[in-house]
């Protein structure tokens, strides 16, 4: 089954499920089916927004996960930082949160990566010398 199918096919559960629900009631003031099928749908939508901007080629995988450390070029100096949260934007746009020493965030965007974002110490370092040389 394709990314695409699938979410055809979720489409159609959930109009399944609205069908159903809409013959019975719900107790009031509580978390009621009614809310939870909004919510799947708007999860599908989600689901649908990203497989468009795949398909697109709108949206940009990052070359790091939740977790990974990355070398950041502030200036002459060189910040290590864990990569916090991986966002997707509306645009399919990524946004990376990295954290430095405790409390500090920087947002990141793939395209820094190997300009002023480096997986590695050492492509960090070489960076920062080449641009030492005169060279970028």
């Amino acid at each position: 089954m394709t990314k695409k199918e699938a979410i055809h096919f979720l489409y159609q559960i959930a109009d399944e499920i609205r069908s159903f629900l809409d013959k019975t009631s719900s107790p009031k003031g509580q978390w009621t089916s009614h809310k939870r099928l909004e919510a799947l749908s708007m999860a599908i939508s989600a689901l649908y927004d990203l497989f468009q901007a795949e398909e697109d080629g709108r949206l940009i995988i990052p070359p790091c996960k939740v977790g990974d450390t990355v070398w950041v070029i502030t200036g002459t100096a060189i910040k290590l930082c864990t990569v916090d949260r991986i966002h997707i934007l509306g645009n399919g746009q990524v946004q990376i949160r990295a954290k430095y020493f405790v409390t500090d965030n920087i947002y990141l965007y793939p395209d820094m990566f190997g300009k002023t974002v480096f997986l590695t110490c050492a492509e960090a370092e070489a960076a920062i010398e080449a641009r030492k040389g005169g060279k970028e």
